[in-house]
C-alpha cells in the first residue's frame, strides 16, 4: 500500500529535495522536527524524503508515526502496511499497524496483524490485551475473558466476567461496554503515540525490554525510534537509533592519535597512567568492569551487577558481558586497572550522543544518560549497542589502536561488525550478511553507515 501521495505531489517533492540536500537531509531533518516536537513539519520532512526513497525504513517509520501523531490515521495505516512489505517478519510492525487500526475502527484487519504478531514472537501479553479490547467491542466477552486472562490484566477480567454475568440476564446496557472499552484503550495507550518498537530496534531489538506499558509522555521527549531496515540478503534488519540535532564532536585520549588526543585534566575521573594502565578517581560516582582491577585505595564499594536500560525502564539482563557486567562504584579514593595486551581509550563528551559497542564499553561517569539496544538482522546475535548523552567521560578497553572515519553527504560506508566500536552523529546504520561474490568472505556481516558524523573502528 503506498503512501497517500499522487504523482503531481512527488515530483514536487522531488525537484524541491533534489535543492535543499537530498534525502538525508529530509530524513534528518523529520527527525529533529519530531523531536522538537513540530510533527506537522516533520511528516512534510519524511514525506520529501520518501519521494526520493519511497521505500526507505527510517522515512516510511517516520511518516507513519508523524501521521499517528496529527490523528491522521489512514496515512499512518498506509505508511505502516509498506513498512511491513518492505521489512517482514516484523511482530512490532504488525502491533503498531493493528493500533492504528483499531483508532479506524477496523476491528478485523487490527484483529489479523494482532495474530500475526504473535505468530512472529511479539509480546503476546500485550497483543492478548488489544485482542481482548476487539472482542469486548463485538459483545464476545467470553473471548475477550480468555484473551484478558492471558494477558495478565485481571481488572479487564473481572470486567468481562461481569458482562457475562449481565448478559445472561435482561437489561445489559451497550453503551456501558463501549465505554469501558474506550477507556482501556486510552489506558493501553492508543490513543497516545504506539510504540514504535522496530522498524524498530528490536528483533526485537530488545528482547530484554520488560512487558511494561510505556508512558506516553515520556515516549515522546525520548522519542527513541527503533528503526529497521532491509539487510542485503533480503531479511529484515533493526536497530536502536535516537533522532535528533547534530552531535558535537567529542574529544579522545588515545596514544595512537595525535590528532584526538587531550591530556587528562584535575577534574578529570579517568585518566591514562601508562600503557594497559587506567586510574579512576571516586571524588565523581563512576560505573565500571571490575575485570583488571589491581589497586584500591580508600573506602570504595561496588554495587552488584547493573541491568540494561531500555527506553528508560530496567531490564532483566545484565548490562556487559555475564563474566564481565558492569557494576556502580561509589566513596572516596582511586582505582587503578591493568587491561594486560589490551589498551585503555578515553571519550570526553560535551552535550554530545554517542553510540558505543557494548562490548568494548569499559567505564563512565555516571551523570551521563545511557540506553541500550542493538542492531541485528534475522536470526543474527548482531552488534548491542549504548547509547550515551550529555556530559562526562567514557573509557573502551580494545585490543589496539581506534581509529577515526568521517563520513560526509550521501557517502556510504561499509564496516564489518566486529570491527564497529561506535559512532557520533547521524548516521543510519543497516546490517548485512556477505554473499558467495562479496569482496569479504561469505558470512560476515557487515554494517552499511549512510549520512554524517564519524565511525570508531578497531578491535570490537
Amino acid at each position: 500500500m503506498e503512501p497517500a501521495t499522487d504523482t503531481g505531489e512527488t515530483k514536487e517533492r522531488s525537484e524541491h529535495t533534489s535543492v535543499s540536500g537530498g534525502f538525508y537531509h529530509c530524513l534528518f531533518k523529520g527527525q529533529e522536527l519530531l523531536e522538537k516536537g513540530e510533527v506537522r513539519e516533520a511528516r512534510e520532512a519524511f514525506a520529501d524524503a520518501i519521494a526520493l526513497k519511497p521505500d526507505h525504513p527510517e522515512a516510511l517509520a517516520g511518516l507513519a508515526l508523524a501521521s499517528f501523531k496529527l490523528d491522521d490515521f489512514q496515512p499512518s495505516a498506509n505508511a505502516y502496511s509498506r513498512l511491513i512489505e518492505v521489512t517482514p517478519g516484523q511482530a512490532t510492525l504488525h502491533v503498531n499497524l493493528g493500533i492504528v487500526e483499531l483508532k479506524l475502527g477496523q476491528l478485523d484487519s487490527a484483529e489479523a496483524n494482532f495474530e500475526r504478531a504473535i505468530e512472529l514472537g511479539g509480546d503476546t501479553a500485550k497483543v492478548q490485551n488489544y485482542l481482548g479490547l476487539i472482542y469486548s467491542r463485538r459483545g464476545e466477552y467470553a473471548r475477550a475473558l480468555d484473551a484478558f486472562r492471558q494477558s495478565g490484566s485481571a481488572r479487564m477480567a473481572k470486567q468481562m466476567e461481569e458482562m457475562l454475568e449481565k448478559h445472561r440476564h435482561p437489561g445489559q446496557n451497550a453503551s456501558d461496554v463501549e465505554v469501558m472499552v474506550n477507556n482501556e484503550l486510552k489506558a493501553a495507550g492508543v490513543d497516545s503515540t504506539p510504540p514504535v518498537k522496530s522498524v524498530p530496534a528490536s528483533a526485537e531489538t530488545a528482547p530484554e525490554a520488560p512487558d511494561t506499558a510505556e508512558d506516553a509522555d515520556a515516549e515522546r521527549r525520548r522519542n527513541i525510534l527503533k528503526l529497521g531496515q532491509r539487510g542485503g540478503n533480503g531479511s529484515p534488519t533493526t536497530a536502536t537509533m535516537q533522532s535528533g540535532t547534530p552531535v558535537p564532536a567529542a574529544t579522545y585520549s588515545r596514544g595512537e592519535n595525535p590528532r584526538t588526543q587531550i591530556p587528562a585534566t584535575g577534574n578529570s575521573a579517568f585518566i591514562l597512567t601508562g600503557p594497559g594502565l587506567l586510574t579512576a578517581r571516586l571524588e565523581t560516582r563512576i560505573c565500571a568492569k571490575l575485570s583488571g582491577l589491581a589497586i584500591v585505595r580508600g573506602g570504595i564499594s561496588a554495587s552488584e551487577p547493573l541491568y540494561k536500560k531500555f527506553k528508560g525502564r530496567k531490564t532483566n539482563v545484565l548490562f556487559g558481558e555475564a563474566s564481565r557486567p558492569v557494576h556502580r562504584l561509589e566513596g572516596t579514593g582511586e582505582a587503578v586497572w591493568s587491561s594486560g595486551r589490551e589498551q585503555f581509550h578515553r571519550i570526553v563528551l560535551d552535550g554530545d550522543k554517542i553510540f558505543l559497542n557494548e562490548r568494548v564499553l569499559f567505564a563512565f561517569t555516571t551523570s551521563l544518560g545511557w540506553e541500550n539496544g542493538r542492531i541485528t538482522t534475522g536470526d543474527l546475535e548482531g552488534v548491542h549497542l549504548v547509547n550515551f548523552t550529555g556530559r562526562g567521560e567514557i573509557v573502551l578497553r580494545i585490543e589496539g589502536p581506534m581509529t577515526v572515519v568521517d563520513i560526509v553527504g550521501e557517502q556510504s560506508l561499509e564496516v564489518r561488525a566486529d570491527r564497529l566500536l561506535g559512532w557520533k552523529g547521524r548516521i543510519a546504520p543497516r546490517m548485512q550478511v556477505v554473499g558467495e561474490d562479496g569482496i569479504f568472505p561469505s558470512g560476515t556481516q557487515l554494517l552499511q553507515m549512510q549520512g554524517e558524523g564519524s565511525l570508531f573502528v578497531g578491535s570490537a
